[in-house]
């Protein structure tokens, strides 16, 4: 049975919205707040479709590699842990995207696909994140779910990023900073919770 509550935070603390606003407004300078608009939305689109994607062929994934759950979730975990420890030190994830990355997009003008929509909304970690949710035995109803999660997480990140300038006008680089920690801090815990689960169920099926 799929933890809603957790898998909601789990999501959001990984495409981490809020720690997305400083690079989506340096991307997006120069742009008119409709033209940042539909860059925002074509990002969102974008992501969402390539998590749902991952989300679908989970289970496919695991049958064509051969790997188990278990060995899944442990590797996950340790990416995703070193995501959030990035996140709690202030410092931009490298599974996100780099400053070339973002020198490169912004010369060639759409930034929309990427790298806003991936990697910076959907990463590696968001990724990984999906498809460990709809590894092992999951009811069509959870899948439903997931796939309704992911919806929301991009339609919240939809808001606050198209509220971007505004946000960081409140929040500052300070307060962003501290937002971001806080994310890192759940999701590193939410990263053990998936080792602990892979190494318990290696255990069992041993």
């Amino acid at each position: 049975m799929l933890d809603v509550v957790t898998a909601f935070f789990a999501l959001f603390a990984i495409v981490e919205p809020i720690g997305a606003i400083p690079t989506v407004l340096a991307l997006t300078h120069d742009y008119t707040k409709e033209e940042r608009r539909a860059t925002v939305w074509k990002a969102v689109t974008v992501a969402t479709g390539i998590l749902a994607a991952f989300a679908i062929a989970g289970q496919f994934i695991f049958s064509f590699f051969g790997f188990t759950i278990a060995a899944f979730q442990i590797a996950g975990g340790a990416l995703l842990f070193k995501v959030a420890w990035d996140m709690m030190h202030g410092q931009r994830p490298k599974t996100k995207i780099t400053q070339a990355d973002a020198d490169e997009a912004h010369q060639r003008g759409d930034v929309g696909v990427a790298p806003l929509g991936v990697p910076l909304l959907a990463g590696p970690g968001a990724i990984t994140t999906v498809i460990i949710y709809m590894s092992g035995p999951v009811t069509a109803i959870d899948a439903v779910t997931l796939l309704l999660l992911i919806v929301i997480v991009m339609a919240i990140s939809y808001v606050i990023l198209i509220g971007a300038e505004r946000i960081y006008k409140y929040l500052g680089e300070t307060g962003t900073l501290v937002v971001v920690k806080v994310f890192g801090l759940i999701l590193a815990a939410i990263a053990v919770q998936f080792i602990l689960n892979g190494i318990r169920a290696e255990f069992l099926t041993a």
